[in-house]
């Protein structure tokens, strides 16, 4: 769970950077534009009209700009939840085989007591039950994943290459 806070900050990190490199964008084409305007405003009157287009055309590409680098901010938030939730898998799968050594252990102990062996055969059960956990829990996480990947519309592929 510590690694799902450091990814969300690293996340909002990229997320805040983003936003603060838009306004600086979106700062700088309106200042073009003023700047533009008032140059053409001392001309004649179609230079008017031709700096009014101008400052037109850079305001609605910072509006456009503006409206990707949200998108992508947006985006970058949930690959980061991706790579997060991928990070749980792969310790979920670790722990999870570890405790499928741990049942192979047990289980030969109880073998060599011709089954005599009660305590452990009793540990048997509770490490199965662990295992059966562990299973619901990557699969849950792997539900996640595939939902993030619907509401993005990101491909398989996509998903793959998200590491961990």
């Amino acid at each position: 769970m510590g690694d799902d806070k450091k990814n969300e900050g690293k996340a909002d990190d990229i997320v805040n950077f983003a936003k603060s490199k838009l306004k600086d964008i979106k700062s700088g084409i309106d200042n073009a534009s003023d700047k533009a305007k008032d140059a053409i405003n001392d001309e004649d009157s179609s230079m008017k009209k031709t700096g009014d287009n101008i400052g037109s055309a850079a305001k609605s590409a910072g509006s456009t700009i503006a409206g990707f680098a949200k998108r992508l901010g947006k985006k970058t938030s949930k690959i980061a939840k991706i790579a997060a939730i991928k990070t749980d898998i792969v310790n979920l799968s670790g722990q999870r085989k570890t405790k499928i050594t741990e049942l192979g252990e047990v289980f030969l102990l109880v073998y060599r007591s011709d089954f005599e062996d009660e305590s452990n055969s009793s540990k048997i059960i509770d490490i199965i039950k662990e295992i059966d956990e562990m299973e619901v829990k990557i699969s849950q996480k792997e539900d996640e994943i595939k939902q993030i990947q619907h509401e993005e519309n990101l491909t398989d592929e996509d998903i793959k290459n998200i590491k961990e």
